[in-house]
Protein backbone atom coordinates (compact mmCIF):
# COMPACT_ATOMS: atom_id res chain seq x y z
CA UNK A 1 0.00 0.00 0.00
CA UNK A 2 1.30 3.46 -1.14
CA UNK A 3 -1.52 5.54 -0.41
CA UNK A 4 -4.75 6.06 1.43
CA UNK A 5 -8.11 8.06 0.47
CA UNK A 6 -10.58 9.15 2.95
CA UNK A 7 -14.44 10.03 2.09
CA UNK A 8 -16.69 10.95 4.87
CA UNK A 9 -20.06 13.62 4.61
CA UNK A 10 -20.37 15.70 7.74
CA UNK A 11 -23.81 16.66 9.30
CA UNK A 12 -24.08 19.17 12.57
CA UNK A 13 -26.29 18.15 15.33
CA UNK A 14 -29.36 20.01 13.67
CA UNK A 15 -28.88 17.72 10.15
CA UNK A 16 -27.73 20.60 8.23
CA UNK A 17 -24.10 19.94 6.04
CA UNK A 18 -21.70 21.02 8.18
CA UNK A 19 -19.33 23.66 5.67
CA UNK A 20 -15.76 24.56 6.48
CA UNK A 21 -15.40 21.85 8.97
CA UNK A 22 -10.91 21.35 9.33
CA UNK A 23 -10.42 17.68 10.04
CA UNK A 24 -7.19 15.49 9.75
CA UNK A 25 -6.74 11.86 8.41
CA UNK A 26 -4.60 9.73 10.93
CA UNK A 27 -2.99 6.03 10.87
CA UNK A 28 -1.73 4.71 13.85
CA UNK A 29 1.98 3.91 13.53
CA UNK A 30 3.15 0.61 14.98
CA UNK A 31 6.37 2.25 15.27
CA UNK A 32 5.77 5.13 17.68
CA UNK A 33 2.80 3.85 18.90
CA UNK A 34 0.85 6.92 18.21
CA UNK A 35 -1.47 8.68 15.98
CA UNK A 36 0.59 10.15 12.80
CA UNK A 37 -1.75 12.65 9.94
CA UNK A 38 -1.58 11.24 6.95
CA UNK A 39 -4.19 14.14 5.38
CA UNK A 40 -5.94 16.85 6.42
CA UNK A 41 -8.59 19.45 4.66
CA UNK A 42 -12.07 21.35 4.73
CA UNK A 43 -15.47 20.27 4.28
CA UNK A 44 -17.15 21.71 1.08
CA UNK A 45 -20.74 23.60 1.70
CA UNK A 46 -22.33 20.32 1.15
CA UNK A 47 -20.16 18.53 3.96
CA UNK A 48 -18.46 16.17 1.82
CA UNK A 49 -14.59 15.73 2.30
CA UNK A 50 -12.45 13.79 0.24
CA UNK A 51 -9.07 13.64 1.73
CA UNK A 52 -6.06 11.49 0.62
CA UNK A 53 -1.97 11.21 1.11
CA UNK A 54 0.69 8.84 1.54
CA UNK A 55 1.38 5.82 4.11
CA UNK A 56 4.06 6.33 5.80
CA UNK A 57 4.74 2.53 6.82
CA UNK A 58 4.46 0.17 3.39
CA UNK A 59 2.40 -3.20 4.61
CA UNK A 60 1.04 -5.51 1.62
CA UNK A 61 -0.13 -8.05 4.79
CA UNK A 62 -2.52 -5.78 6.26
CA UNK A 63 -4.55 -2.59 6.13
CA UNK A 64 -3.43 0.24 9.40
CA UNK A 65 -5.80 1.47 11.84
CA UNK A 66 -7.18 4.81 10.30
CA UNK A 67 -9.78 7.48 11.94
CA UNK A 68 -11.06 10.92 11.31
CA UNK A 69 -10.67 13.97 14.06
CA UNK A 70 -11.70 17.07 13.70
CA UNK A 71 -8.97 19.62 14.50
CA UNK A 72 -7.26 20.93 15.91
CA UNK A 73 -8.52 18.49 19.10
CA UNK A 74 -8.21 15.58 17.51
CA UNK A 75 -11.89 14.81 18.56
CA UNK A 76 -12.47 11.58 16.91
CA UNK A 77 -15.45 11.75 15.05
CA UNK A 78 -15.08 8.11 13.77
CA UNK A 79 -12.59 5.20 13.78
CA UNK A 80 -12.61 2.85 10.91
CA UNK A 81 -15.45 2.35 8.34
CA UNK A 82 -15.83 0.55 5.12
CA UNK A 83 -12.40 -0.67 3.24
CA UNK A 84 -11.22 -0.98 -0.79
CA UNK A 85 -8.19 -1.91 -2.02
CA UNK A 86 -6.45 -1.67 -5.72
CA UNK A 87 -3.85 -3.42 -6.40
CA UNK A 88 -2.63 -1.99 -9.61
CA UNK A 89 -2.37 1.56 -7.95
CA UNK A 90 -1.45 0.48 -4.07
CA UNK A 91 -4.14 2.77 -2.98
CA UNK A 92 -6.59 2.10 0.02
CA UNK A 93 -9.42 3.42 0.26
CA UNK A 94 -11.84 4.12 3.49
CA UNK A 95 -15.34 5.41 3.59
CA UNK A 96 -16.20 6.85 6.50
CA UNK A 97 -19.72 7.32 6.17
CA UNK A 98 -22.11 9.62 7.34
CA UNK A 99 -21.14 11.65 10.44
CA UNK A 100 -22.63 13.99 12.92
CA UNK A 101 -20.29 16.61 14.90
CA UNK A 102 -21.61 17.69 18.04
CA UNK A 103 -18.87 20.25 18.91
CA UNK A 104 -16.75 20.69 21.29
CA UNK A 105 -17.58 19.96 25.23
CA UNK A 106 -18.03 23.01 27.48
CA UNK A 107 -15.53 21.59 29.71
CA UNK A 108 -13.01 19.07 29.20
CA UNK A 109 -12.91 16.04 31.46
CA UNK A 110 -10.36 13.37 32.66
CA UNK A 111 -10.16 9.87 31.49
CA UNK A 112 -9.32 7.18 33.49
CA UNK A 113 -6.03 5.49 32.93
CA UNK A 114 -7.15 2.30 32.34
CA UNK A 115 -6.94 2.86 29.01
CA UNK A 116 -4.08 2.93 28.41
CA UNK A 117 -3.51 -0.46 29.71
CA UNK A 118 -6.38 -1.92 27.71
CA UNK A 119 -4.73 -4.10 24.65
CA UNK A 120 -6.39 -3.88 21.16
CA UNK A 121 -5.34 -5.27 17.57
CA UNK A 122 -4.41 -2.72 14.84
CA UNK A 123 -3.39 -3.13 11.52
CA UNK A 124 -3.27 -7.44 12.36
CA UNK A 125 -0.69 -6.01 15.28
CA UNK A 126 -0.58 -5.94 18.98
CA UNK A 127 -1.13 -2.32 20.12
CA UNK A 128 -2.24 -0.32 23.21
CA UNK A 129 -4.17 2.67 23.04
CA UNK A 130 -2.61 5.32 24.52
CA UNK A 131 -4.54 8.24 23.50
CA UNK A 132 -6.55 10.75 26.32
CA UNK A 133 -10.07 11.76 24.92
CA UNK A 134 -12.06 13.92 26.94
CA UNK A 135 -15.51 11.37 27.25
CA UNK A 136 -17.08 13.70 29.69
CA UNK A 137 -19.06 16.81 28.29
CA UNK A 138 -21.59 19.82 30.00
CA UNK A 139 -24.36 20.61 27.94
CA UNK A 140 -25.68 24.40 28.61
CA UNK A 141 -28.92 25.62 27.02
CA UNK A 142 -29.94 29.57 28.21
CA UNK A 143 -28.06 29.84 30.40
CA UNK A 144 -28.86 26.86 32.56
CA UNK A 145 -25.81 24.02 32.36
CA UNK A 146 -25.90 20.41 33.81
CA UNK A 147 -22.70 18.54 34.58
CA UNK A 148 -22.90 15.43 33.76
CA UNK A 149 -21.37 12.07 35.77
CA UNK A 150 -18.09 11.16 35.01
CA UNK A 151 -17.92 8.18 32.91
CA UNK A 152 -15.84 5.76 31.65
CA UNK A 153 -15.72 4.10 28.39
CA UNK A 154 -14.20 1.06 27.19
CA UNK A 155 -13.74 0.42 23.55
CA UNK A 156 -13.57 -3.08 23.25
CA UNK A 157 -17.12 -3.40 24.77
CA UNK A 158 -18.41 -0.78 23.26
CA UNK A 159 -17.82 -1.50 19.77
CA UNK A 160 -19.53 -4.79 19.90
CA UNK A 161 -22.57 -3.21 21.56
CA UNK A 162 -22.80 -0.68 18.90
CA UNK A 163 -22.46 -3.56 16.04
CA UNK A 164 -25.18 -5.75 17.63
CA UNK A 165 -27.26 -2.24 17.80
CA UNK A 166 -26.75 -1.52 13.97
CA UNK A 167 -27.68 -4.93 13.37
CA UNK A 168 -30.85 -4.48 15.29
CA UNK A 169 -31.87 -1.42 13.98
CA UNK A 170 -31.31 -2.70 10.42
CA UNK A 171 -33.56 -5.49 11.08
CA UNK A 172 -36.49 -3.23 12.73
CA UNK A 173 -36.63 -1.12 9.86
CA UNK A 174 -36.79 -4.33 7.45
CA UNK A 175 -39.40 -5.52 9.64
CA UNK A 176 -41.01 -2.00 9.81
CA UNK A 177 -40.63 -2.18 5.45
CA UNK A 178 -42.39 -5.79 5.35
CA UNK A 179 -44.81 -4.02 7.74
CA UNK A 180 -45.68 -1.36 5.15
CA UNK A 181 -46.05 -3.29 2.23
CA UNK A 182 -48.21 -5.58 3.82
CA UNK A 183 -50.65 -3.19 4.76
CA UNK A 184 -50.40 -1.37 1.43
CA UNK A 185 -51.27 -5.20 -0.34
CA UNK A 186 -54.27 -5.34 2.07
CA UNK A 187 -55.13 -2.19 1.86
CA UNK A 188 -55.24 -3.02 -2.04
CA UNK A 189 -56.94 -6.50 -1.53
CA UNK A 190 -59.39 -4.24 0.49
CA UNK A 191 -60.40 -1.90 -2.18
CA UNK A 192 -60.46 -4.71 -4.80
CA UNK A 193 -63.06 -6.59 -1.96
CA UNK A 194 -64.92 -3.31 -1.84
CA UNK A 195 -65.36 -2.88 -5.87
CA UNK A 196 -66.26 -6.14 -5.78
CA UNK A 197 -69.19 -6.04 -3.73
CA UNK A 198 -70.50 -2.77 -5.32
CA UNK A 199 -70.19 -5.42 -8.62
CA UNK A 200 -72.59 -7.76 -7.05
CA UNK A 201 -76.15 -6.40 -7.65
CA UNK A 202 -74.85 -5.55 -11.39
CA UNK A 203 -73.60 -8.88 -11.47
CA UNK A 204 -77.27 -10.43 -9.75
CA UNK A 205 -79.42 -7.93 -12.55
CA UNK A 206 -77.09 -9.57 -15.03
CA UNK A 207 -78.17 -13.32 -14.08
CA UNK A 208 -81.31 -12.41 -13.69
CA UNK A 209 -81.69 -11.51 -17.27
CA UNK A 210 -79.63 -14.02 -18.57
CA UNK A 211 -82.21 -16.76 -17.06
CA UNK A 212 -84.88 -15.30 -18.65
CA UNK A 213 -83.26 -14.92 -21.79
CA UNK A 214 -82.28 -18.87 -21.55
CA UNK A 215 -86.27 -19.54 -20.80
CA UNK A 216 -86.84 -17.79 -24.12
CA UNK A 217 -84.23 -19.69 -25.59
CA UNK A 218 -85.55 -23.19 -24.41
CA UNK A 219 -89.11 -21.86 -25.57
CA UNK A 220 -87.67 -20.77 -29.19
CA UNK A 221 -85.93 -24.14 -29.32
CA UNK A 222 -89.48 -25.99 -28.45
CA UNK A 223 -91.03 -23.78 -31.54
CA UNK A 224 -88.09 -24.26 -33.66
CA UNK A 225 -88.55 -28.58 -33.04
CA UNK A 226 -92.09 -27.77 -34.09
CA UNK A 227 -91.29 -25.97 -37.03
CA UNK A 228 -89.45 -28.71 -37.58
CA UNK A 229 -91.34 -31.37 -37.89
CA UNK A 230 -94.22 -29.10 -40.08
CA UNK A 231 -91.48 -28.54 -42.22
CA UNK A 232 -90.99 -32.48 -42.91
CA UNK A 233 -93.97 -33.29 -43.33
CA UNK A 234 -94.33 -30.04 -45.98
CA UNK A 235 -91.66 -31.64 -47.55
CA UNK A 236 -93.14 -35.18 -48.04
CA UNK A 237 -96.05 -34.06 -48.98
CA UNK A 238 -94.45 -31.98 -51.23
CA UNK A 239 -92.67 -34.88 -52.67
CA UNK A 240 -96.12 -36.82 -52.68
CA UNK A 241 -97.68 -33.95 -55.13
CA UNK A 242 -94.65 -33.95 -57.70
CA UNK A 243 -94.65 -34.65 -60.88
CA UNK A 244 -95.18 -38.63 -61.77
CA UNK A 245 -91.65 -40.02 -62.56
CA UNK A 246 -90.27 -40.92 -65.26
CA UNK A 247 -92.77 -43.75 -66.93
CA UNK A 248 -91.94 -45.53 -70.03
CA UNK A 249 -94.62 -46.67 -73.03
CA UNK A 250 -94.49 -48.37 -75.91
CA UNK A 251 -93.87 -45.64 -79.42
CA UNK A 252 -96.88 -48.11 -80.67
CA UNK A 253 -99.27 -47.94 -77.74
CA UNK A 254 -98.39 -43.46 -77.49
CA UNK A 255 -99.40 -43.67 -81.42
CA UNK A 256 -102.97 -45.60 -80.59
CA UNK A 257 -103.82 -43.37 -78.08
CA UNK A 258 -103.11 -40.45 -79.82
CA UNK A 259 -105.39 -41.88 -83.06
CA UNK A 260 -108.01 -43.10 -80.31
CA UNK A 261 -108.28 -39.06 -78.72
CA UNK A 262 -108.30 -37.56 -82.37
CA UNK A 263 -111.03 -40.20 -83.65
CA UNK A 264 -112.94 -39.20 -80.31
CA UNK A 265 -112.38 -35.47 -81.41
CA UNK A 266 -113.50 -36.10 -84.84
CA UNK A 267 -116.76 -37.59 -83.61
CA UNK A 268 -117.75 -35.00 -81.84
CA UNK A 269 -116.54 -31.91 -84.26
CA UNK A 270 -118.77 -34.10 -86.84
CA UNK A 271 -121.75 -33.89 -84.25
CA UNK A 272 -121.59 -30.15 -83.52
CA UNK A 273 -120.24 -28.92 -86.86
CA UNK A 274 -122.56 -31.04 -89.04
CA UNK A 275 -120.38 -33.39 -91.20
CA UNK A 276 -116.81 -31.33 -90.60
CA UNK A 277 -113.85 -33.79 -90.26
CA UNK A 278 -110.35 -33.31 -89.56
CA UNK A 279 -107.69 -33.74 -92.06
CA UNK A 280 -104.28 -33.97 -91.56
CA UNK A 281 -103.37 -34.05 -87.67
CA UNK A 282 -99.49 -33.83 -87.04
CA UNK A 283 -98.33 -34.20 -82.72
CA UNK A 284 -94.74 -33.72 -82.10
CA UNK A 285 -93.33 -35.23 -78.34
CA UNK A 286 -89.81 -35.22 -77.20
CA UNK A 287 -89.00 -38.22 -74.77
CA UNK A 288 -85.75 -40.51 -74.35
CA UNK A 289 -86.35 -43.28 -77.12
CA UNK A 290 -84.89 -46.62 -76.23
CA UNK A 291 -84.82 -50.15 -77.31
CA UNK A 292 -84.72 -48.85 -81.26
CA UNK A 293 -87.40 -46.09 -81.12
CA UNK A 294 -90.09 -49.17 -79.87
CA UNK A 295 -90.41 -47.27 -76.50
CA UNK A 296 -90.53 -44.10 -75.38
CA UNK A 297 -89.49 -42.33 -72.01
CA UNK A 298 -91.42 -39.53 -70.68
CA UNK A 299 -88.96 -37.59 -68.22
CA UNK A 300 -90.36 -35.48 -65.03
CA UNK A 301 -90.53 -31.49 -65.47
CA UNK A 302 -87.07 -31.16 -63.84
CA UNK A 303 -85.44 -34.35 -65.78
CA UNK A 304 -86.82 -33.31 -69.04
CA UNK A 305 -84.77 -29.62 -68.64
CA UNK A 306 -81.41 -31.38 -67.49
CA UNK A 307 -81.51 -33.52 -70.22
CA UNK A 308 -82.80 -31.58 -72.84
CA UNK A 309 -79.72 -29.12 -71.96
CA UNK A 310 -77.46 -31.67 -72.89
CA UNK A 311 -79.14 -32.63 -76.07
CA UNK A 312 -80.33 -35.95 -75.00
CA UNK A 313 -83.90 -36.12 -76.12
CA UNK A 314 -85.57 -37.29 -79.64
CA UNK A 315 -88.77 -35.70 -81.12
CA UNK A 316 -91.08 -38.13 -81.99
CA UNK A 317 -93.26 -36.97 -85.13
CA UNK A 318 -96.57 -38.60 -85.37
CA UNK A 319 -98.89 -37.96 -88.22
CA UNK A 320 -102.94 -38.60 -89.09
CA UNK A 321 -104.61 -38.63 -91.87
CA UNK A 322 -108.47 -37.88 -92.57
CA UNK A 323 -110.17 -40.08 -90.27
CA UNK A 324 -113.40 -42.36 -92.18
CA UNK A 325 -114.46 -45.70 -92.52
CA UNK A 326 -111.71 -47.99 -91.87
CA UNK A 327 -110.30 -49.44 -94.72
CA UNK A 328 -109.47 -53.20 -95.45
CA UNK A 329 -106.56 -54.70 -93.62
CA UNK A 330 -103.20 -54.62 -95.86
CA UNK A 331 -99.99 -55.67 -94.09
CA UNK A 332 -96.93 -55.36 -95.31
CA UNK A 333 -93.38 -55.94 -94.55
CA UNK A 334 -91.71 -53.09 -92.43
CA UNK A 335 -88.53 -52.30 -94.19
CA UNK A 336 -84.51 -51.66 -92.87
CA UNK A 337 -83.96 -48.21 -92.82
CA UNK A 338 -80.87 -48.05 -90.82
CA UNK A 339 -77.78 -45.34 -92.65
CA UNK A 340 -80.82 -44.09 -95.38
CA UNK A 341 -81.09 -40.17 -95.13
CA UNK A 342 -84.39 -38.85 -94.46
CA UNK A 343 -85.73 -38.11 -97.80
CA UNK A 344 -84.66 -41.37 -98.81
CA UNK A 345 -86.37 -43.32 -96.35
CA UNK A 346 -89.85 -40.90 -97.09
CA UNK A 347 -89.75 -42.44 -100.27
CA UNK A 348 -88.98 -45.99 -99.04
CA UNK A 349 -92.13 -45.87 -96.98
CA UNK A 350 -94.24 -43.53 -99.25
CA UNK A 351 -93.69 -46.40 -101.55
CA UNK A 352 -95.33 -48.70 -99.39
CA UNK A 353 -98.03 -46.92 -98.40
CA UNK A 354 -96.62 -46.31 -95.01
CA UNK A 355 -96.09 -42.64 -92.60
CA UNK A 356 -92.97 -41.32 -91.91
CA UNK A 357 -92.35 -39.93 -88.23
CA UNK A 358 -88.89 -38.60 -87.93
CA UNK A 359 -87.48 -38.03 -84.79
CA UNK A 360 -84.16 -36.56 -83.61
CA UNK A 361 -81.24 -38.15 -82.00
CA UNK A 362 -77.89 -38.75 -80.58
CA UNK A 363 -75.40 -40.02 -83.19
CA UNK A 364 -74.55 -43.66 -83.24
CA UNK A 365 -71.29 -45.32 -84.04
CA UNK A 366 -70.88 -46.19 -87.93
CA UNK A 367 -74.01 -43.55 -88.78
CA UNK A 368 -73.40 -40.37 -90.20
CA UNK A 369 -75.65 -37.52 -89.14
CA UNK A 370 -78.57 -37.35 -90.76
CA UNK A 371 -78.64 -40.78 -91.80
CA UNK A 372 -81.22 -43.32 -89.72
CA UNK A 373 -80.38 -44.69 -86.38
CA UNK A 374 -82.71 -46.66 -85.14
CA UNK A 375 -86.59 -47.61 -86.19
CA UNK A 376 -89.77 -48.40 -84.55
CA UNK A 377 -91.85 -50.76 -85.42
CA UNK A 378 -88.55 -52.99 -85.90
CA UNK A 379 -87.48 -54.12 -89.48
CA UNK A 380 -88.83 -57.28 -90.43
CA UNK A 381 -92.01 -56.85 -88.90
CA UNK A 382 -95.58 -56.53 -90.13
CA UNK A 383 -97.47 -53.26 -90.34
CA UNK A 384 -100.88 -52.23 -91.83
CA UNK A 385 -100.68 -49.72 -94.86
CA UNK A 386 -101.14 -46.05 -93.68
CA UNK A 387 -99.55 -47.13 -90.49
CA UNK A 388 -96.44 -44.63 -89.16
CA UNK A 389 -93.14 -45.63 -89.24
CA UNK A 390 -90.60 -43.76 -86.41
CA UNK A 391 -87.14 -43.33 -87.14
CA UNK A 392 -84.46 -41.98 -85.75
CA UNK A 393 -82.04 -39.77 -87.33
CA UNK A 394 -79.09 -38.93 -86.29
CA UNK A 395 -78.14 -35.04 -85.08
Amino acid sequence: MKSVLGIARISNADGAPAAGLQLRMQSFSLKTGKWINVASGATGDDGNISLSGPLEEDDDDGAPQLRLVRAPANAVLSEGGRLSYNRDTGELAIEFGDLVDLGDPVSPAAVDVRFARINHTIAAQPASIRTNAATGMRVAARGIGADLQRAELNAATLRPQLDLLNVQLATRDKEITELRSNLQSRDNVALQLQQKVQQIPQLEAQIAGLRVVERDLATERGRAVDLGRQLEQVRKENEQLKAPQAQTVSTQAVAENLGRQIRQAQVAIGAEAGGLALANVRVKIKGVAANGAQTVQFLGKDDLEKTDMHGGLAEFDFEFGQQGTPAPVDDVVVPALRGLTESAVRQVLVALGLRLSPVSGPADGGVAPGQAVMQAPAAGTRAARGATITVVFAG
